[in-house]
């Protein structure tokens, strides 16, 4: 230690000396000044001691310099940093130098390390700073243009250095800069469609001011083979949006490659834009309908969309949530809520709630608050409420029961109810739903026609009590003579003048012996002119059911089908509250869009839609999150309406497809479009399943992320397997590494450009299954040579 290192040790314990002394001598707190003052001089000279204790050149904390050696730097600018990085460096002892690209480097020599190129990766240069500091404070500084990926590592690597104390300092380096460069950006758009489906990839070109207003070529390729002409096009200066329209061919993936060539392009590598779709079999739609003929044109147009369509009547639904699953949407054709079992309402609901599957409701007279929805498992899954609108105020209606009161009726000795029993008591509780002003009638038959209750208005108290008397009187017997009746029924309401709704509902158990189906038809035709329209009940399996369906169907009303007489006091009371329910919205009506560009539009001239003549007027659920895409011009009611409830998409389509309130519907040119456009917003995602994989990238490797449901997929029998095919054919095989239940991770180094098909091969309970896994390498991001100023 040299000569004034010990001098100076002497004055300082000669200073501490004599100011104990002087503190005792005046009197003061000696004791506690004097050991305030030993330590401030023993921290003073404990640094003065290190300070000369060390060696020339050393410092006080390590320091690291990071340099950006990326693509993105120029080449002089690259020279003159290491120029700077060696000379700072050889200055002080305590002093590293590290330099990154995609990857980072350390400088251990006068040989320089070349980054790989493709990335700028800080995150990870500054993760290794980090490790050569070994958690201890220091000194960072950053030379680079800004132009960086960002990482959740670069966040971490920040955080890390912070709380270690580590202070960081940014030199700015200049960035390349090519003054006639056309780029492209990552390809939009979805990764997976359905076979035979059209879609649309939307790829940005971003046009510099040199280039703009100059023609520039665009090509694609699909699968390696030019999937369109080269086109010739005209983009504005800046960034440009390009949609491409696809066709998906057949189920498996798609590697699509898009070009865009500028005359004079300074650099050409990022001219191009890869990605990979996924193509799965086309969906398949369970048509349930009572009337498949007047949905045959909705069905094959929805089949020349590339929509796999299974009809079925409403008792040929499956009974369980595993018998529907092979299907990926349900269309629920005009039916009533009574055509379908409380089980298999269930299962539908669960089907969209929890396995995210779409369903469709095609409206009519047989449908919402017309079919008896209210109260049922559809009420909560639509995206309408089950009621008219405020602005209706129901006017009073005219209701008149025909009711078979034959010999068959009675039941027999194995009943324990005879259905004439269930008739009484359902008439009752129907009348009990009836308002005061409203207009009821009651008929009943057999061998011959009787009037239980004159057609006159309900009333109340006394006389709606005598109407129920009377009805609670009725008994079994004789024969069959329905078209008298009904005829009786038909020509009283023609000939009385009661409400401006008359309405006829007709029970029978049994075949009539009087009229033909012909004459019943034009009875109800007759009835329908005059403004009377007709619903029909048939009880039991001996019941006409093709005579009283076509009577309903001619006469406007909706028809039941009632197997047990246990129900019919149900549908007797759905069927009054029907017709209570009076908002049908007649007369030709505008429709308008409430939401601008919606994909179910997608391509359709609002103005080519057909109109509707009526409808059924409901109340939205907009304020609980449904899309009113069409709405009635004229009073604001939703036309289609749509929404997503659990993890499934719901539509309601309010008119006919072509009954009789939208007649141009059969012959619209763009029908298969527009349903097909309806039912595709309501599927799942195809990728939606009990197996999921994902892709993930960063500049030099490849993560595959492979999930099962471990509580429906069971135990894999091994790792998974997967086959990966390049853009040029070549075909290599990796093995997955089991991270968790039912997790596995596959790390590979980065490929080459272009798009690439992956195959996933395992096993689920010794069941063989596959899995596609495209992906696509595009560009790296230094490539834009667009200099950040953050």
């Amino acid at each position: 230690m040299a000569v004034g290192t010990w001098l100076a040790g002497g004055f300082f314990v000669l200073a501490m000396a004599g100011l104990i002394f002087l503190a005792w001598w005046t009197h003061l707190r000696w004791l506690t000044a004097a050991v305030l003052r030993i330590a401030l001089m023993a921290l003073l000279g404990a640094a003065f001691f290190l300070v000369q204790g060390r060696p020339a050149g050393e410092l006080l904390v390590p320091e690291i310099l990071i340099v950006d050696l990326s693509d993105s730097i120029p080449e002089q600018q690259q020279f003159d940093a290491r120029v700077f990085a060696t000379a700072w460096k050889a200055a002080h002892a305590n002093r590293e130098v590290l330099v990154f690209g995609a990857s980072p480097s350390a400088v251990l020599s006068d040989d320089w390390p070349e980054p790989a190129s493709g990335g700028s990766d800080l995150g990870e240069a500054l993760q290794l700073a980090g490790d050569l500091l070994s958690g201890k404070p220091g000194k960072v500084l950053v030379m680079t243009d800004g132009q960086v990926d960002e990482t959740l590592a670069l966040q971490e690597s920040f955080q890390g250095l912070r709380s270690t104390g580590t202070r960081m300092e940014f030199i700015r380096m200049d960035t390349q800069e090519y003054q006639n460069d056309l780029t492209l950006g990552n390809v939009l758009g979805g990764k997976s469609v359905w076979e035979g489906n059209q879609f649309t990839l939307r790829v940005p070109v971003n046009v510099p001011e040199e280039i703009g207003g100059v023609s520039v070529t665009l090509q694609v390729w699909v699968n390696g083979t030019l999937y369109t002409s080269p086109v010739s096009m005209d983009l504005t200066t800046g960034e440009n949006l390009v949609d491409i329209p696809f066709q998906a061919g057949t189920a498996g993936v798609m590697g699509i490659e898009i070009r865009v060539d500028a005359p004079g392009d300074a650099f050409t590598g990022n001219n191009v834009a890869y990605t990979a779709v996924e193509v799965y079999p086309k969906p398949r739609a369970l048509f349930v309908t009572k009337a498949e003929a007047e949905a045959d044109k909705l069905i094959q147009g929805l089949a020349g969309e590339g929509i796999t369509v299974v009809t079925a009547s409403p008792d040929e639904v499956p009974g369980s949530v595993a018998g529907l699953e092979e299907y990926q949407a349900i269309i629920l054709h005009n039916l009533l809520a009574q055509d379908l079992t409380l089980e298999q309402m269930k299962n539908i609901q669960l089907h969209v709630v929890e396995k995210g599957k779409g369903l469709l409701f095609l409206g009519g007279r047989n449908s919402y608050t017309l079919g008896g929805y209210q109260n049922t498992g559809f009420a909560p899954i639509l995206p309408v409420v089950m009621a008219p609108p405020d602005r209706v105020q129901r006017v009073p209606i005219t209701f008149l029961l025909v009711l078979d009161r034959s010999g068959s009726m009675a039941g027999d000795r194995d009943t324990s109810i005879a259905p004439i029993d269930l008739t009484r008591e359902g008439a009752i509780r129907a009348i009990e739903t009836l308002r005061s002003d409203d207009y009821l009638g009651v008929i009943t038959f057999s061998g011959v026609t009787t009037w239980e209750v004159d057609i006159r208005p309900v009333g109340d108290g006394l006389a709606l009590r005598e109407a129920q008397d009377k009805v609670s009187q009725i008994e079994a017997f004789g024969g069959t003579l329905m078209y008298n009746a009904l005829e009786t029924a038909v020509e009283a309401l023609v000939g009385t003048e009661t409400t401006d709704y008359p309405h006829i509902l007709l029970m029978s158990d049994g075949e009539s012996a009087d009229g033909s189906v012909d004459e019943f038809v034009r009875l109800a035709q007759v009835a329908r002119q005059n403004g009377i329209t007709i619903s029909t009940i048939a009880l039991g399996g001996e019941s006409d059911l093709e005579k009283l369906s076509m009577i309903a169907e001619a006469g406007g009303g909706r028809f039941y089908q009632v197997m047990n007489p246990v129900d019919l006091p149900e549908v007797m009371i759905s069927e009054s509250r029907a017709i209570q329910a009076e908002n049908i919205q007649e007369g030709v009506t505008n429709l308008v869009l409430e939401v601008d560009g919606h994909p179910i539009l997608s391509d359709i001239r609002l103005d080519s839609l057909p109109r509707l003549n009526a409808y059924t007027a409901l109340q939205s659920k907009a304020a609980l999150g449904a899309e009113d895409v069409l709405v009635s011009g004229n009073f604001g009611d939703p036309i289609l309406s749509v929404w997503q409830v659990g993890l499934g998409h719901v539509a309601a389509w309010m008119g006919d497809i072509g009954e009789s309130w939208t007649p141009e519907m059969k012959t619209w040119d763009a029908q298969g479009q527009f349903w097909a456009q309806v039912v595709r917003y309501t599927l799942p995602s195809p990728t939606f399943g009990e197996s999921f994989v994902s892709v993930d990238e960063s500049d030099t490797k490849l993560t595959l992320n492979l999930a099962f449901d471990p509580d429906t997929m069971g135990n894999t029998a091994n790792s998974p397997l997967v086959a990966i095919a390049s853009p040029s054919g070549e075909v290599s095989s990796y093995r997955f590494t089991q991270t968790g239940a039912g997790k596995y991770e596959l790390v590979l180094d980065k490929p080459e450009t272009g798009a690439y098909a992956g195959v996933i091969q395992y096993s689920v309970n010794g069941e063989q299954r596959q899995l596609f896994a495209p992906f696509a390498v595009n560009y790296p991001v230094e490539w834009q040579f667009a200099g950040l100023d953050a």
